[in-house]
């Protein structure tokens, strides 16, 4: 009896094992389920939150370059010596770079690849050169063409001068070293015009190098002397003005020697006057 008893306990105690046995692989399923979709979740956030750091630094480069290049395009219609030609083309380029730009900003901000958005994103750097390349070209441009409105305002300057020059010479007055250095002064106006006409023809026709070596070293180049004719020009303005400087200060130091003068005859002759009177009054006495 005891053993049929032992007997049917032992089996039953395999029974609840084998059923506890079984429901093992389904509870460890479950767990390992739970973990993946966990894991799985983690994984997209981190690359949501990469893809919003990427796209907000991306929109970042992209607005600050377009905003550089609109101020850019309203500077180059204000130039006021540049030809319509020059314009016209300078600003075409200006344009068909922020219209690059743009619609780089909206593929961005449409990605979803992590791996082509890092690839959208090297390209703003990449196209960072055209920018750099407009933006020296306009400085250029814009320095030359304010160069030329100094030096036609100076031209004007040294027309007067020359007019005053030939006044004080024809009063007998040595103006030798007074016209030597309007001669100096209309040389370096002259000059200047030069070189900044030259520093806009170098740059003028530049197109960005795409990758192109030849042309990098060939636009390299073109800006340096362009940059050197435009330094060039500064001084030959600079050395102008002092010219005109000296012009002006043999005019006062004439004025104030004339103004000397007649001071000293206005002088003498209350001088003389009351030298008269006195012996006018000496002669009544006597």
């Amino acid at each position: 009896m005891n053993i049929k008893k032992i007997t049917i306990r032992l089996i039953s105690s395999l029974a609840v094992l084998s059923v506890f046995l079984m429901a093992v692989p389904f509870v460890s399923a479950e767990t390992r389920t739970g973990a993946d979709a966990k894991a799985t979740v983690k994984v997209a956030t981190k690359i949501a939150e990469q893809r919003t750091k990427i796209i907000e630094r991306a929109d970042k480069e992209i607005d600050r370059r377009i905003e550089a290049l609109d101020k850019l395009s309203k500077r180059i219609s204000e130039m006021e010596k540049a030809t319509d030609v020059l314009k016209t083309s300078t600003s075409a380029m200006v344009q068909a770079q922020i219209s690059e730009l743009t619609a780089l900003k909206a593929k961005i901000d449409a990605g979803t690849d992590i791996a082509v958005l890092r690839t959208d994103v090297k390209s703003i750097t990449n196209s960072y050169r055209i920018f750099a390349l407009i933006t020296q070209q306009w400085h250029i441009l814009a320095t030359a063409d304010k160069i030329n409105t100094v030096a036609d305002s100076m031209t004007a300057l040294s027309v007067k001068l020359q007019a005053r020059i030939d006044l004080v010479k024809t009063a007998g007055k040595d103006t030798v070293s007074v016209q030597a250095s309007l001669e100096d002064m209309k040389a370096k106006i002259a000059e200047a015009k030069t070189l900044a006409e030259s520093a806009k023809t170098k740059v003028a026709s530049l197109v960005p190098d795409k990758g192109d070596k030849t042309k990098m070293t060939a636009n390299t180049e073109a800006l340096k002397s362009a940059r050197a004719d435009i330094a060039k020009a500064h001084q030959d303005l600079k050395v102008a003005r002092e010219d005109a400087q000296t012009i002006t200060k043999f005019f006062k130091s004439d004025k104030d020697k004339e103004d000397k003068d007649k001071k000293e005859k206005e002088e003498k002759s209350s001088d003389d006057n009351k030298e008269d009177g006195s012996s006018e009054r000496e002669n009544k006495q006597e």
